[in-house]
């Protein structure tokens, strides 16, 4: 089952807002409006820019899932067409907090 067919399946069981990605420039939307593109750059623990292709390959396809806590990077798609980051625990499918890109861009910028 795809991530958006979960979430779609718990938006019909839960009343709970948290289980729908919240866009941080539009709001609460349906979730049908977003795609998640995998773990944020803070989370994924490589620079995309140095690597060869086959550490590449290494780094995207044999990486560890574990469940739980995690930063990823999604985009509203179907809405305004942005990115941002979302802290969402696997277990439970719940989104936590999600920010805009560049804010997190300027976190990093500032360790």
């Amino acid at each position: 089952m795809s991530l958006i067919a979960e979430i779609d399946l718990q938006q019909t069981e839960a009343t709970a807002s948290s289980v729908l990605p919240s866009c941080p420039h539009c709001g609460p939307r349906p979730a049908v409006e977003f795609v998640c593109s995998g773990a944020a750059p803070q989370e994924a623990g490589f620079d995309p820019f140095v690597l060869d292709g086959g550490a590449w390959a290494e780094a995207l396809f044999r990486r560890p899932s574990a469940a739980g806590l995690h930063y990823e990077r999604w985009y509203h798609l179907r809405g305004c067409g942005l990115g941002f980051e979302a802290l969402r625990d696997t277990n439970a499918n719940i989104f936590h907090r999600a920010w805009p890109v560049a804010e997190a861009c300027l976190l990093d910028a500032a360790e």
